[in-house]
């Protein structure tokens, strides 16, 4: 019989997980939840019909702020498009109890490299808060700070759940980081978000089973400097300030890397 878990614990933390997904791809969602141990409860449909609303944040935000049980320490947003690698929940659990504090993007883009990894750890800080949707962790302090921060600067109703987090990140001094390898895998094509449809949005540095990686590892790998592709919307009133506020906090992390 599955174990079915609502939240992964440990002496310093508590994990909770929340799968975002349309009805379209239920089945995708219903795997995922499979090979995560998770209840089909934990999988949150978007209640604007079979293929979503045309965006993610709607959907992305609803899972953020769904209900947490008491102790929890960090929530684990999944998309419904992406698979696992073997013992995925076990190598989360250990990558945050080594750094609780940070950001976790564990969906690695095609712009993490297996280059990036110079020394015997599979822990990455993503230089610049580069980030990718479809496996976020947030400490449950930041959840609602990033929302209301994201909501006064561009506006309560811009949709890029990605670059919202990545903004925060940038402008809060947060650290985003990831694995290398990537505990996840981007599989869905059929985007329900218009003009997302790459087949190239895949990473360059999943594996299915990545035994062996050396996760007890005090050290750190480190990217180069990357930040979001940030869209704003055409008109948007404040596009000057975001740039300023975008180049500034950049060039601090620059400062503080050299």
């Amino acid at each position: 019989m599955q174990v079915l878990r609502q939240s992964m614990t440990s002496a310093k933390v508590k994990i909770d997980i929340k799968i975002m997904a349309v009805l379209k791809r239920k089945d995708n969602a219903l795997r995922l939840a499979e090979s995560t141990s998770l209840s089909n409860r934990d999988i949150i449909f978007d209640d604007r019909g079979v293929a979503g609303g045309g965006d993610a944040w709607y959907n992305a935000k609803r899972c953020w702020l769904f209900p947490l049980e008491a102790g929890t320490t960090h929530r684990l947003v999944l998309q419904d498009d992406i698979i696992v690698c073997n013992d995925f929940t076990d190598y989360v659990l250990k990558a945050v109890e080594q750094h609780p504090k940070a950001i976790w993007s564990f969906y690695n883009g095609g712009w993490i490299k297996n280059e990036f990894k110079t020394k015997n750890t599979p822990y990455c800080k993503i230089n610049g808060c580069r980030t990718g949707a479809q496996a976020l962790l947030i400490p449950v302090e930041h959840i609602q700070k990033m929302i209301d921060f994201t909501d006064n600067f561009l506006g309560s109703d811009y949709k890029h759940d990605d670059q919202r987090v990545g903004f925060y990140s940038l402008c809060n001094g947060i650290n985003v980081m990831c694995c290398i390898p990537s505990l996840s895998d981007h599989i869905g094509f059929d985007s329900c978000i218009p003009h997302h449809n790459n087949k190239s949005r895949v990473s360059r540095t999943f594996n299915k089973d990545i035994k062996g990686e050396n996760w007890d590892s005090k050290e750190i790998n480190s990217t180069p400097f990357m930040t979001n592709n940030f869209w704003l919307p055409k008109n948007f009133s404040r596009t000057d300030l975001i740039k300023d506020m975008i180049k500034n906090a950049s060039e601090k992390i620059k400062k503080q890397k050299t």
